[in-house]
């Protein structure tokens, strides 16, 4: 029986844990306490436009939201980790007690010397090869589990990153609205975006506040 894995299923999850969190593993933006900004920029047709940015990467860091959906896939990930090296554990002793008397019968095999002998071992033999189907039907089931954790984690990773991106979404639009902002620029490490802006147009310390007092109601229903 070919040696366990358990190698590949821990750097898939792994892999998408980084993707997850890359943002929070990154060296955190904590918010620069400010009062609440108003900055206007005059246009050409003499219509006075409110403006304001936001680092994405602050919020994202500092978002309660992201917080508890790191330790819920962190929880996720060991569990399913534990999971497979118990099963793994199990299978490699199978496998060792099934080698043991697999020697010990190919001694006594090599001893044989009579048609009578033969037949009296058939029975271990018999019993030899049922043990190796069951070994490797376990073995099959352990693959089997193995690939469908990582999928069902990839999946989780998939809901979890769109509901926290549909939530900012819609709370940026809320926001702007209900500030009366006509334009919210966006400032990330990632994208680029807002390469320079003053202090005065930077609201993301008010963001990160209205956003989890936001997310603390939702969470209590």
């Amino acid at each position: 029986m070919k040696k366990l894995q358990t190698i590949a299923f821990l750097i898939a999850i792994s892999l998408i844990m980084n993707s997850v969190l890359s943002c929070t593993d990154s060296k955190e933006n904590k918010p620069n306490p400010k009062t609440k900004k108003e900055a206007t920029v005059q246009s050409s047709d003499t219509k006075a436009l409110k403006i304001a940015f936001i680092d994405m990467d602050s919020v994202s860091n500092n978002y309660d939201y992201q917080k508890d959906i790191k330790a819920l896939l962190e929880s996720k990930q060991n569990k399913a980790e534990s999971t497979l090296k118990a099963k793994e554990k199990a299978l490699q002793e199978k496998y060792k007690s099934f080698q043991a008397k697999a020697t010990a019968f190919q001694q006594k095999a090599s001893k044989i010397r009579s048609e009578a002998e033969q037949a009296a071992l058939q029975p271990e033999a018999n019993a030899l090869k049922n043990e190796e189907a069951s070994i490797a039907k376990l073995e099959q089931e352990y693959q089997t589990e193995q690939a469908k954790l990582t999928q069902d984690f990839q999946e989780q990773f998939a809901k979890y990153t769109k509901e926290f991106n549909d939530t900012i979404e819609v709370f940026l639009k809320e926001y702007g609205e209900s500030n009366g902002y006509d334009l919210l620029l966006g400032k990330s490490s990632a994208t680029g975006g807002v390469l320079y802006g003053k202090d005065t147009y930077d609201i993301t310390t008010d963001v990160i506040e209205a956003l989890n007092e936001r997310y603390k109601t939702y969470k209590k229903k």
